[in-house]
């Protein structure tokens, strides 16, 4: 576990009981999110809206301690030498925006459940970038670089597009047409990214990084 070998070693304080929290309701979520869709796939449409009440405080758990978090573990790493963490601080930030904008139209949308599904689809797809990130990242920007808007983009969020083409292609090839649902929201989500790319690779963005973490 190389990952782990420098806090065994003492050589990094471990994080705080909070990170695990946090670790925690982000597998929750995807434990929620694949037992919801079985749920479906078996009919049981009762159990289904039942724990979607349940679910509803998950998400906004999620976005809470996830913004929290993300502030939290910025400083956190900083303030231990790794200034990395401090521009990458963006990247979950702007998940934290997208993430309840979908969840919450999933919401609203939950008696039409075309459009639900592909709202709670999209939510949790925007979640997945640092996981995508960690698993994918490296090699990407061997390719790519990182350095750059679009180089930044294709390293951390190639995988994510790839799976809303993916989605659009099976209602093309279920429905004969893209649902609306994907046609606002997949160029909301890549709006949203390409200025995530654009404010981390600005010169600007690390002094305004440690004002709001408040550190200098």
């Amino acid at each position: 576990m190389p990952g782990l070998a420098p806090y065994l070693a003492g050589a990094k304080p471990w994080p705080p009981l909070a990170v695990h929290l946090h670790a925690a309701l982000f597998y929750g979520w995807m434990a929620f999110f694949l037992v919801q869709i079985w749920l479906i796939r078996t009919k049981d449409i009762k159990t289904h809206m039942k724990l979607g009440l349940a679910g509803i405080g998950l998400g906004a758990a999620m976005t809470v301690i996830g913004t929290y978090m993300t502030l939290y573990m910025a400083k956190f790493h900083y303030l231990n030498g790794e200034s990395r963490q401090l521009e990458f601080m963006i990247v979950p930030l702007s998940d934290m925006v997208s993430f309840p904008i979908f969840f919450a139209a999933a919401i609203a949308f939950r008696k039409i459940g075309a459009t639900h599904k592909r709202l709670m689809l999209l939510a949790t797809t925007v979640l997945l970038g640092a996981g995508f990130g960690r698993f994918m990242g490296r090699p990407l920007s061997q390719v790519f670089g990182d350095d750059t808007i679009f180089g930044f983009w294709f390293t951390l969020y190639l995988m994510q597009f790839l799976m809303m083409v993916g989605a659009m292609i099976y209602d093309l090839a279920t429905r004969r047409v893209i649902h609306p649902a994907y046609l606002m929201g997949v160029p909301f989500v890549l709006a949203v990214q390409l200025f995530t790319a654009y404010v981390i690779t600005s010169p600007a963005w690390p002094g305004f990084a440690k004002s709001l973490i408040g550190v200098s």
